[in-house]
Order: C-alpha cells, then sequence, then structure tokens
C-alpha cells in the first residue's frame, strides 16, 4: 500500500497539498461510514498550495466557500476511490485534533496544531478515509514548548491563552484597525520559531484573515 499513498501524494503534490497524517481510524464521529481503516489528513505547509488555488475557478467565480468548493474538488480527483471528508463538514465536525495528533502533528500550547517541519503554518483541506488500511504516519517528538514562548505575548490583543483562542477579541481588534499587521500574518504564529520560513505570503493570509472576520460579522462577534 506504500505505492498507493505514494502515488496520491504525488497527485496532491501536483496542487501544492500533501499527505500531513496518515492514522487508524481511532476515534469516531457520526456519520462516519463503516469499514474505514485509514484516515488520512491532507493539508499544506505554508503557502505552497496558494498559487493552484489563486488561479483556480472557485477563486475567480465569487461564488461562496471558494477554498472549501476547491479543496473538495481537487483533493476528491486525487483519491477516486477514497471519501472526501470536509473539516467544516457538520455538526458534528470531524475531531481533527484527535484525528491529526501523531506523527509530525502535534497540539501546541496555543491550541493549534503545530507540525514538526511547518510549524504553525500549516493546515487542514479535507481528510481522505480509505477502506484500505495504509502505512501510517513515522512518529516525530512534539515540538519544544520554549517553540511557543514568545507566541502570547505577540499577539496584540491577549487573544491566545492557555484557556484558548479569544476568536472574538481577535475580530474586533481586526475589524477596528484595518491597517493592522495582523491581516497579513498573524503575529502570534509569526513568534513560534519553528518553520518560520513557512510564514504565509501577505495576500494569502489576507485572504483568511478576511473569511475569519467575515464569518465572525455574521456571527455578531
Amino acid at each position: 500500500m506504500q505505492k498507493t499513498l505514494d502515488s496520491l501524494g504525488d497527485r496532491l503534490r501536483a496542487h501544492g497539498l500533501r499527505i500531513l497524517h496518515s492514522t487508524r481510524p481511532t476515534v469516531e464521529w457520526p456519520p462516519s461510514p463503516t469499514g474505514v481503516q485509514s484516515v488520512l489528513i491532507i493539508g499544506h505547509g505554508g503557502s505552497e498550495f496558494w498559487p493552484h488555488f489563486k488561479s483556480s475557478p472557485e477563486f475567480i467565480d465569487g461564488r461562496p466557500d471558494p477554498l472549501d468548493r476547491w479543496s473538495r474538488r481537487v483533493i476528491g480527483a486525487a483519491g477516486p476511490d477514497m471519501e472526501f471528508v470536509s473539516p467544516s463538514e457538520g455538526p458534528p465536525y470531524p475531531p481533527l485534533h484527535a484525528l491529526s495528533t501523531g506523527g509530525a502533528m502535534h497540539p501546541s500550547p496555543l491550541g493549534l496544531l503545530a507540525h514538526s517541519e511547518f510549524g504553525l503554518w500549516t493546515a487542514i483541506r479535507g481528510l481522505l478515509l480509505s477502506h484500505t488500511a495504509m502505512p501510517e504516519s513515522p512518529a516525530y517528538p512534539p515540538l519544544e514548548r520554549q517553540i511557543f514562548a514568545g507566541c502570547f505575548k505577540a499577539c496584540p490583543v491577549g487573544a491566545f491563552s492557555e484557556t484558548g483562542y479569544a476568536a472574538a477579541d481577535c475580530a474586533r481588534f481586526l475589524l477596528s484597525d484595518l491597517t493592522a499587521p495582523c491581516w497579513y500574518g498573524c503575529r502570534a504564529r509569526r513568534a513560534c520559531t519553528q518553520g518560520e520560513e513557512y510564514a504565509y505570503t501577505p495576500d494569502h493570509a489576507k485572504f483568511h484573515m478576511d473569511s475569519f472576520t467575515r464569518a465572525m460579522a455574521k456571527r455578531g462577534l
């Protein structure tokens, strides 16, 4: 099955994506189908996918949720014999942290998943559920806590703490200052020394911040 996994990885890399983690389905969430032998966590490091997405029909058609739609199309086509699950599908939502932890991915003190190479500059774009058992990802030790020491202080509104992420505080700050550097790359994430060379490009970061603040505004902050 390693050959199958390698072939899938090649197809994903053509779109700037990669298999971040391969694991057994150790946690369940409805309506998870029966018979799933492996869960493949698909995402990216840094902005490697951004040029591919930016030139896609989904990016330019003006319809809602362009990245979700692009991810479904691209990842689904790369693994046609597997079932695609979006991180945003729910409720109930896929337990991303539980499924992704292990291999090179581990929770960080900020609550975000951190990758052994990319640090905090990684994101999950979809899951592929396989009815055939795939090789599991090799294990890497979690990043040392000191790598994240400056992250909490770097946030201008203290949105990150040991107890979680105050998303509303973050969004209110961004909407109150449209020139804040945070629009072009979260300062807390930038303070993490691991993977700093993978920091999102400004236009990529701005895309996510725009999406985030719009969603938070709809919720009434």
